[in-house]
Order: structure tokens, then sequence, then C-alpha cells
């Protein structure tokens, strides 16, 4: 796990604090070691799934106190404990209430706070997905990065229709795709992750403004990081990000423990609001979309990569928890922490599936 995160952090700009885009589980660093952008502990799930592109507190658990829910993606079984004080969930639906789930870096539907909000209540609920030309160009993006993130939406889509949902990937700039599907589709709610990123940062502003502006509930809760940057920088002094380790330490554990795992989804999301050519017939007739559905490699400008050519893990959720499993059932290689002791560009031996495979790190 902490291979490809190192691989995948190296494909994008270090977060902000090094725990703001950590994993869920509490970690225990040495607290005199000085504060720098260590990928080796950046948040496995989300690391895994993600693409890297596109981009407060809501939404529900759908649990009470000490339930454990178990949710099974692929081969994969993992149990979350989804007790979170203060949290309850709403037996009551809308029956006109349409929400559009808005997914950018968070491709996956365990552990989703906004994916539950879109559901709370809802009548229904469309997922989607922009393609934002920013980053649709080989000049900005390289291939390994395009095809980690297409195959992720893949596998995201599977996911999606197992809950009896879809994803509805839209071609076109979110500023402009996001308001303009929240308009002709009638929606009266927006959920999506929140971004720390300052690209995420401004579009998400727009897009959160002009869906305010229509009288759209705007719900975007933290999960891509483990703690609210902005609850963290307030305790700063200053508002400037410590740079030691000792001073971070105290601050993040002035917040407590981050939250648990959120419950999995429900086993049937509410909707569909209507056929995805129907949805889009509006948007593409407008202009405001450019196209639809994920498409190919050739299709954005890219040259091909055969399997087995590029980076090697597969993108997905799927592949990701198979390898979160994998790694972390290595357990003297866990606990005795031997991951400083090897290269962080080690590859590893593929076992087979998509264009890398699950693998475990060479020399295991």
């Amino acid at each position: 796990v902490t291979k490809i995160a190192s691989l995948l952090a190296s494909l994008r700009p270090p977060p902000l604090l090094l725990a703001l885009a950590s994993s869920r589980q509490q970690h225990r660093p040495h607290p005199h070691r000085p504060l720098r952008p260590n990928r080796h502990r950046q948040r496995p799930f989300a690391l895994l799934v993600v693409g890297s592109f596109g981009g407060g507190s809501s939404g529900t658990s759908g649990s009470g106190s000490g339930d454990h829910h178990v949710g099974s993606i692929g081969d994969s079984t993992i149990t979350f404990d989804t007790a979170r004080p203060g949290k309850a969930t709403s037996s009551t639906t809308n029956d006109t209430m349409r929400s559009v789930m808005w997914f950018r870096k968070g491709l996956r539907v365990h552990d989703n706070p906004a994916l539950l909000s879109a559901c709370e209540g809802a009548a229904a609920v469309q997922a989607i997905f922009v393609l934002d030309p920013w980053f649709m160009t080989p000049e900005r993006v390289g291939a390994n990065r395009v095809r980690f993130l297409l195959e992720s939406l893949e596998d995201l889509d599977k996911s999606l229709r197992a809950h009896g949902s879809t994803l509805l990937v839209l071609h076109g700039n979110p500023t402009e795709v996001v308001p303009a599907a929240l308009q002709q589709w009638k929606c009266g709610r927006l959920c999506y992750e929140a971004d720390t990123e300052p690209y995420g940062s401004k579009r998400d502003t727009a897009v959160a403004a002009a869906a305010r502006a229509m009288g759209v509930d705007v719900r975007t809760p933290v999960s891509h990081t483990l703690y609210d940057t902005k609850q963290l920088l307030a305790k700063c002094p200053k508002g400037e990000p410590p740079t030691v380790y000792n001073s971070f330490l105290k601050i993040a554990a002035s917040l407590g423990p981050p939250p648990k795992p959120e419950a999995p989804p429900p086993a049937k999301i509410p909707g569909p609001m209507s056929a995805a050519d129907d949805l889009v017939a509006g948007l593409l007739s407008s202009g405001v979309v450019t196209g639809h559905g994920i498409p190919t490699l050739d299709a954005l400008g890219y040259p091909a990569l055969p399997v087995g050519q590029g980076f090697p893990a597969r993108g997905g959720e799927t592949e990701g928890l198979l390898r979160l499993r994998a790694m972390l059932g290595r357990t003297k290689w866990v606990g005795e922490f031997q991951k400083p002791q090897t290269s962080p560009t080690v590859m590893w031996h593929p076992l087979g599936m998509g264009s890398g495979g699950v693998g475990v790190a060479a020399g295991a």
C-alpha cells in the first residue's frame, strides 16, 4: 500500500500538511522528526482509488452507536466500525428531492460521506464525473495518470451499478456543466468531497455559488483528508502550518481522533432520475457539455498503452482494496515498519489483473 501511495503521490503536488491526506487509520509517527511531505503516510484508500483529477462536513453515517458494517467489493470484505457521536440517519424520504453526487478524487462507494449525504432522504440520486479539459491534455497530464483515471471511472460505474445506480461522465468545464445539470434536472441538492488544492478550491467556490443562487443545498464533507484543513490552520499561529512535526502533532491532537470510516452506501441507491441519454440531451444541445461517457486514451489524444506497459497498478476501488488487504496481510513487514528500508520507486510482482494487476512489492 505504501509503495502504491508513494508512486501515486509522486504524480501530483504533495498535500499542505502531512496528515491532511492521510489514512483514516491513525498513525503514530516519531514526534521529533521534522515535518515534510512524507508520501508514505498518505491515505491509502483514497490514493489507491483516485485518479488525482478534479477535486465542511455533512452527510450521515447510517449507523447507530457501536455498529459494525461489512462492505464487499470484488473479492474484498472489510468491516467498518461506524460509531460516530452525534450522527443519525433520517428515515424520511422526500418524494421530490433530487440529488447530484459529484465525484472527483474519492472514486469509491465505500467510506464516502458525500455519497451518503446525497442519498439521505432523496427520491433520486445521479452520480456524475466531469472530465475537465483543463486537465485532459498530454502537456499537463501524462498517459499513465489518465489511464489510471479511466480505469477508476469504469470500476466506479461497476460498483454503482451493483447498488442500482450508474455513473454519468460528462465532458466540459465543471463550473458550467454542474450548475447547468442541476438546473436542467431540477435538483435540490449537490454533494461532493471538499478539495483543498488551489485550482479545486477556486472551481468549487464558483460551482457552489451558482448552485446556492438557484436554491440548491450544497454539502461538502471532508473525506479526502484525515482532518479538516481549515480547522487545523485555525489552530496554527498566524494561520501558518508548523515546520516541525512535534508542533503539528500537538495541533492535530487538539482536534481529537479523526472520524471513523462511514457506513457502506444503501444497497439500493435512490433513482435513477432518467435515462442517461435523456439527461445529457439538453446539456449537449446547449453546448455546455461537449460529450459524455468514459473515453479511450486515443480519443483524448494520448498514445496507446499496451497491457503490461506503464504504471503497473490498475485504477479503481476494487483493486485498491485488494492491494490494501494484501499489504496488511504482511504482518511482519507492517509491524516492523520496513517500508523506509526500501526504495519508493521499487516495482511490484504483478499477480494479473487489468493493465498492471494486483501485486506485492518486489522482494517481499
